[in-house]
């Protein structure tokens, strides 16, 4: 049938495929083929000419469009939005959908698919979560003026320290007492 060649072709045995987006972009409807490697250094190829399928959701580019590309390389393709029919520009303004390209000598061939699926925006928060209390800075410390009270409680307890230390070192000094008071002495 028209549009279709045997499989034995000399024509068929050049193909390729890649996948990636299709969507609005400016002015422009925008396609681009590996988006996962696509950078800023990505420079987009601007083509006029196109054709559509019966469907309208198929079209045809020229090969030129894609005449250094081979699959995995990425690839920006920037088609004037008035290129399209109003229908079909209105679907792609402001979405991106997936889409296949076949790349042989006679064109490149797109078929777009679903709609990329975007993350819900960071406002959208459901009523079912808990709210997170709000974390206060803690407040900084207070400086502490050095008084005579805190001079003289500092003192007793580096005196109180010691002596414990020197009991410990000496031993229970209940017996040592004890000693002196029967021998007469007195402390």
């Amino acid at each position: 049938p028209a549009g279709f060649a045997p499989s034995a072709a000399a024509a068929r045995a050049d193909c390729q495929f890649g996948a990636g987006h299709i969507g609005g972009h400016g002015g422009h409807i925008r396609v681009v083929l590996a988006p996962e490697k696509a950078t800023i250094q990505t420079r987009p190829v601007r083509v006029t000419e196109i054709g559509f399928s019966a469907d309208f959701w198929r079209f045809y580019l020229p090969r030129a469009a894609l005449a250094e590309w081979w699959p995995g390389r990425p690839a920006v393709i920037d088609i004037p939005a008035e290129a399209f029919p109003d229908a079909l520009r209105n679907v792609f303004t402001g979405r991106r959908f997936h889409l296949d390209a076949t790349v042989t000598p006679e064109g490149v061939f797109l078929a777009p698919g679903a709609p990329v699926e975007t993350q819900a925006p960071v406002e959208a928060i459901e009523e079912d979560e808990p709210e997170t209390p709000e974390i206060q800075p803690a407040p900084e410390p207070k400086r502490r003026r050095r008084t005579p009270l805190r001079a003289a409680m500092t003192a007793f307890l580096v005196a109180g320290t010691a002596a414990g230390a020197g009991v410990l070192t000496l031993g229970d000094p209940a017996p040592m007492l004890t000693a002196m008071l029967k021998s007469g002495l007195t402390p």
